[in-house]
């Protein structure tokens, strides 16, 4: 407890703590901004599609490389992509989004199961953002909440409190400086 306390009243370094505060707040902005996006879809015009294909993506990572040469376990995802073409004033479109905040998953029967509702030349309901028609959904709405909001909330939040404390410690130290 006491090499906290020393830890607390000598930490200085606000450089440090901006590598976290800054990526924190960037993530906060875009997950903001995502959540934004899924609210206004729930008003975007709508017109008809047609699915062009359906799949599986498989992402696979090897984990982290281990101080003894191996690898720490790797982790695989499974992102449903689904195809489609629409129109919108005469210009055709193709976008794969399914909804704002496309979502992987671990389990791939989970991504199976998104694909059973779409069929290869089934024609479908597609939510355009009016401004940029390229940018289309099948869903309105978001699927959860976006990774960079929960990142950035959580970098900003363990590291917020380490920024107060260099500025205070730093101010202390300026401040007490100018007395002498």
């Amino acid at each position: 407890m006491k090499a906290l306390l020393e830890f607390i009243t000598s930490f200085d370094d606000i450089g440090v703590t901006l590598w976290f505060v800054i990526p924190g707040i960037i993530g906060l902005l875009i997950g903001f901004t995502s959540q934004q996006y899924a609210k206004d879809s729930k008003t975007w015009p709508e017109t008809e599609g047609r699915i062009i294909s359906v799949s599986i993506e498989k992402d696979s990572s090897t984990g982290l490389r281990t101080p003894g040469g191996g690898h720490s376990s790797g982790h695989t995802s499974y992102t449903p992509v689904i195809k489609y073409e629409y129109h919108v004033r005469g210009k055709k479109h193709v976008a794969t989004n399914l909804s704002i905040g496309n979502a992987s998953y671990s389990d791939q029967r989970k991504a199976r199961e998104i694909l059973e509702e779409f069929r290869v030349g089934q024609y479908v309901t597609v939510y355009y953002k009016p401004d940029n028609p390229e940018f289309a959904v099948l869903k309105r709405g978001s699927v959860g909440i976006p990774i960079s909001l929960i990142i950035g909330a959580s970098f900003t939040a363990l590291s917020m409190p380490l920024f107060l404390i260099a500025l205070c410690n730093r101010l202390k130290r300026v401040h007490v400086g100018f007395r002498e």
